[in-house]
């Protein structure tokens, strides 16, 4: 284990290449905590993201893309991966190492009469990440909802019950197989790690660490 901008992670649990092969070959489960995330509400919630973000925000929900932020200058002052829950409700995330730099740049651009609340999640949820080709029936083990690519394409997010515990599903795109990010309040984080490596175990899931998950 190692310490990342003050948060503990795993930075492997074997030979990082038999991680590599876990994800690519079967499934693979990782703690993905060490992330900053915030969630914007409010009637201006749209017109205050879309002042600031270069990119077109998601034009329904459960779409989510990333965008940099910039500065009135036009220089990139944070790059987010932005989901629309709702037609009020965005989840932002990023890096743990920026947290406090993008809440208060957050919060210094919201001007005092807009319709906007600005909530930092980051200390009480908690995320885990499960990729690979066995990753959507170890996940559809716990769930109602279907994780094929037509249910649940690349660049989705999903408000879901996922074993006991309600989550948001991040259906990412960057890693070459099959990948979501799973958000949940912190409490629950551990019963859902168990659920899954039951429901994985079959299938030959792994844990990996943070220097596998840096080389995919």
């Amino acid at each position: 284990f190692g310490a990342r901008y003050g948060w503990e992670c795993p930075l492997l649990f074997g030979p990082v290449a038999r991680e590599c092969r876990a994800v690519r070959q079967h499934a693979a489960i990782m703690d993905r905590s060490a992330i900053s995330l915030f969630e914007i509400t409010g009637p201006d919630a749209q017109a205050f993201l879309d002042r600031l973000c270069t990119n077109e925000l998601p034009e329904r929900g459960g779409v989510m893309a990333q965008s940099p932020m910039l500065t009135e200058r036009g220089t990139i002052q944070c790059l987010m991966t932005v989901a629309r829950l709702g037609p009020d409700r965005f989840r932002l995330s990023g890096p743990v190492e920026a947290e406090r730099h993008h809440f208060a740049w957050l919060s210094a651009n919201a001007s005092e009469g807009d319709g906007v609340t600005i909530e930092n999640l980051t200390g009480r949820c908690a995320a885990l990440l499960i990729a690979g080709p066995a990753a959507s029936g170890i996940l559809s083990n716990l769930t109602r909802t279907e994780f094929t690519d037509n249910a649940f394409p690349p660049g989705t997010a999903r408000e879901i019950d996922l074993g006991y515990a309600p989550v948001i599903a991040l259906r990412l795109d960057d890693l070459g197989v099959p990948a979501w990010e799973i958000h949940m309040s912190v409490e629950y984080q551990a019963a859902l790690y168990d659920a899954l490596i039951d429901s994985g175990t079959a299938a030959g899931i792994a844990d990996i660490g943070l220097h596998a998950f840096e080389s995919l």
